[in-house]
């Protein structure tokens, strides 16, 4: 179903009838009478000197508007209860809204919802459904045949949510075009199956599910995914009935000429993509730290970069064990310095003993710092990010690894005391390349995908200029 705007009918609000239209977010209703206008005025008024006897702490709440539009269809509005009054016209800014057949159709009664977009396309080529033969006469060549069949439909990962199992499917279709320039044209579709019907608001959960791995698969917040398309099922077929169009601020469009490439495609990243999605679904994956547009990934601003160590934080607790391996060596110091604060503790009372028990307690929680961490992570990733690695850094080895840990760490530590005036060196700029190739690595790693197809993720998702080769 698609949804044209704008959209006029008739709303149903506090047990009344209004007129209704919708355009670009704002949902307003009219006065069916001037009755009714005045009403509404006189309201605006006692409203206005209520206004300091009202609770002024309170969360903004949202309803749900039913209408009946134009064209026959259903509308559900859900709106943020901060409506205006503007002498008697009430608007609403709207959150999302559902339109569809009312014969056939039902909110509660949703069992899968689509999603199509530019990034749903750079993920899965739909030039995929083309078949090209070139025929060569005299060895000259003469034409080209392109024929399109109908796309397969993929099964591409499956995860739960509310007790309810979705099943992912991505497939690709083809349009044929009489009056157009391009007469040929294809798109992809990534389409999620419940395994019990669902209501309405369960489907936008799971729509923002697909745009939060799609923030994670570009690296970036500013992705296109068109209306989100709703099916029901009736004896086990699928049928779409409705769309779902979603009003949040708009992005702009990624305008850079690389878009396309700058992706984890589905080829590198399908087997990891239930393990990913469960992620999300759990919120145990962190997003703040992601730039809006390509544009941005090219500075590191300390937004970014405090944002990043945030990052790994959370994803370090999520999928390691707080356990540090330690050298013979490191243990034997550890030991020697424990034994002699324990020595030095027993030859004290009061507050010095208190103050040695407190360094006692300091030692043992600097144990596990953040370049403890840092290096853990990286020294059990370094087989995948070993290209990046070699790439950004002259002549590297592996007892590197410390240094770049220490660095992230004494630059962490400077922004959690508020140094805003970091002292960036050109090693940094590396630096904190490797702790983000470090976030995709680990999650990919943790996701089971495979090490060559982790390296070429990276590789496309970063920009780099490198040739990845298969793992002998």
């Amino acid at each position: 179903m698609n949804i044209e705007e704008p959209l006029m009918g008739f709303a149903e609000y506090k047990d009344k009838e209004f007129p209704f239209l919708y355009e670009d977010g704002i949902l307003k209703l009219m006065p069916s009478s001037i009755k009714e206008w005045k009403e509404e005025r006189s309201r605006l008024l006692f409203n206005m000197t209520q206004w300091g006897k009202k609770e002024k702490e309170s969360w903004i709440g949202y309803s749900a508007i039913s209408a009946r539009a134009h064209n026959g269809n259903k509308l559900i509005f859900v709106v943020k209860n901060d409506s205006s009054n503007n002498n008697g016209f009430i608007s609403f800014s709207v959150i999302y809204f559902f339109e569809y057949d009312a014969e056939i159709s039902d909110p509660e009664h949703i069992w899968g919802i689509s999603v199509t977009g530019l990034e749903v396309d750079d993920f899965y080529n739909p030039a995929r459904v083309f078949e090209a033969e070139m025929e060569w006469v005299d060895n000259k060549f003469k034409s080209t045949k392109v024929s399109a069949g109908v796309g397969e439909e993929i099964e591409i990962g499956n995860y739960l949510y509310k007790d309810c199992e979705l099943k992912m499917i991505v497939s690709a279709n083809p349009s044929y075009h009489t009056s157009s320039e391009t007469p040929l044209s294809a798109k992809s579709k990534i389409k999620v199956v419940f395994s019990k019907e669902q209501n309405l608001e369960y489907a936008v959960d799971v729509y923002f599910h697909l745009k939060k791995l799609f923030f994670y698969l570009c690296g970036r917040t500013n992705i296109s995914l068109d209306d989100i398309q709703v099916y029901g099922k009736e004896e086990e077929k699928f049928y779409n009935d409705g769309a779902i169009r979603i009003c949040e601020n708009k992005v702009c469009a990624e305008s850079n000429m690389k878009r396309s490439k700058r992706i984890i495609k589905y080829e590198y990243v399908q087997n990891g993509l239930s393990s990913i999605l469960q992620a999300v679904a759990d919120e145990k994956m962190y997003f703040e730290n992601l730039c809006d547009s390509i544009e941005n990934t090219y500075t590191y601003s300390i937004d970014r970069i405090i944002l990043n160590f945030v990052a790994f934080e959370r994803e370090f607790r999520n999928l390691y064990s707080e356990e540090m391996e330690r050298s013979e060596e490191y243990n034997e110091v550890k030991d020697a310095v424990l034994k002699s604060l324990e020595e030095l503790k027993d030859k004290y009372t009061g507050k010095k003993r208190k103050y040695v028990k407190n360094f006692i307690s300091s030692f043992g929680k600097s144990e596990n710092k953040y370049a403890d961490r840092m290096a853990k992570a990286l020294a059990d990733c370094e087989e995948i990010l070993y290209p990046f690695l070699s790439h950004d850094y002259s002549d590297y080895n592996s007892e590197m690894i410390e240094d770049i840990a220490d660095r992230m760490n004494a630059l962490r530590n400077d922004s959690a005391h508020g140094n805003i005036d970091l002292e960036i060196q050109p090693i940094h700029i590396s630096d904190f390349a490797t702790l983000e190739n470090l976030l995709y690595a680990m999650r990919l790693k943790h996701a089971g995908v495979d090490l060559t197809d982790i390296r070429k993720g990276i590789r496309d998702l970063k920009n780099y200029n490198i040739m990845i080769r298969e793992k002998e």
